[in-house]
């Protein structure tokens, strides 16, 4: 006895999700392209060091990821390190290091840091048997609401406060996160 093969329907349903799959991959990629470019130009943006004066933390020509925002979500803190527009006659940013904060009274003896009458410790400032400090000294500066004492590491060669004055917390661009370039300094930004 013979049977009829079933008949087969058109399955016009593949047609659709392959046409379907590309749609879905087109939408996927320019979510992912509109997130990047919004993750890039308000989040987190590449900056890299230029010069000596945040030696021996960071070093020249080393790539950063700079996060712009969440300083302003958790407020800065005593020793990040920061980008800023630098309250100078200059086109580039600076990368220094926050030491005091609003209200904080910073003085300088010999090189040495007080915040409020404490020595702040700074454990980047001998390192392999180099110093990286100076003998600047500083009179008591209480620093003005809205405003930030800046230094670079090393001490030196570094343009920042002791010149220019407290910065306008308002100029930080953000807070230097993570290394990226070269690869042996590939990681998280060391803070105190």
């Amino acid at each position: 006895m013979a049977t009829k093969p079933p008949e087969q329907e058109p399955r016009p349903e593949l047609g659709r999700a392959r046409r379907s799959g590309w749609r879905e991959t087109l939408i996927t990629i320019v979510v992912a392209l509109i997130a990047a470019f919004l993750l890039r130009t308000y989040v987190i943006a590449p900056y890299y060091v230029s010069g000596f004066s945040m030696e021996p933390t960071l070093h020249n020509q080393e790539r950063l990821l700079v996060n712009e925002i969440g300083f302003k979500l958790s407020g800065l803190q005593i020793g990040d390190i920061i980008v800023f527009h630098p309250p100078l006659p200059v086109s580039i940013d600076f990368i220094k290091r926050v030491i005091a904060l609003p209200g904080d009274t910073v003085s300088m003896s010999n090189g040495q840091v007080y915040i409020n009458g404490k020595l702040l410790p700074e454990p980047w400032e001998t390192v392999g048997g180099k110093s990286y400090l100076d003998h600047f000294n500083l009179p008591p500066t209480k620093i003005k609401p809205g405003y930030i004492y800046v230094l670079g590491d090393n001490r030196a060669h570094s343009d920042d406060s002791r010149f220019f004055g407290p910065v306008p917390i308002s100029s930080v661009v953000g807070q230097a996160v993570f290394a990226v370039w070269p690869p042996s300094q590939f990681g998280w930004v060391p803070v105190p």
